[in-house]
């Protein structure tokens, strides 16, 4: 009788270690996945700030040189494979300038259909994607107040 309460005893030990176990993976996991979303949206304000400049100088001189060193700005950042993906808009919401990797344009289309808006206030807005096992974050931004910055990452 001893040994099966023993065995009972084990058992429900073994399963509520496995049941605590997963539990704390999922936290665990939660927590990471928040932690990483955070510095992915710190890497992509802190390049969006990077092209605040251009991008003034652009909208109260709009020519074809403020544009263009605006426009190079932004390619360096997809040649560096900081980016999937980088649209900016101007305070229309019309799409000034985009930019992508072509070597991830299957992502970029799959993300691209899944409609995205325009924050209600200033705040930053993201959303989490997963295709294929792969986590990718589209993140709407905004730079002064009338200036968008959306990145793929």
């Amino acid at each position: 009788m001893q040994k099966a309460i023993s065995r009972k005893i084990k058992k429900n030990l073994l399963i509520g270690g496995i049941i605590l176990s997963v539990l704390v993976g999922v936290v665990v996991a939660y927590i990471e996945l928040e932690r990483i979303d955070e510095s992915v949206i710190k890497l992509a304000i802190t390049t969006a700030q990077e092209y605040v400049t251009p991008y003034h100088d652009y909208y109260h001189n709009e020519n074809a040189e403020t544009f263009k060193h605006l426009d190079e700005m932004l390619l360096k950042s997809i040649k560096n494979d900081t980016f999937i993906l980088i649209e900016y808009y101007d305070k229309f919401e019309d799409k000034l300038v985009e930019h992508y990797n072509h070597d991830k344009e299957d992502i970029i289309t799959y993300i691209e259909n899944k409609h995205h808006n325009f924050p209600k206030s200033y705040n930053i807005t993201y959303k989490k994607i997963f295709k294929d096992g792969e986590l990718y974050l589209k993140i709407l931004t905004p730079i002064l107040e009338y200036f968008f910055v959306r990145y793929v990452v």
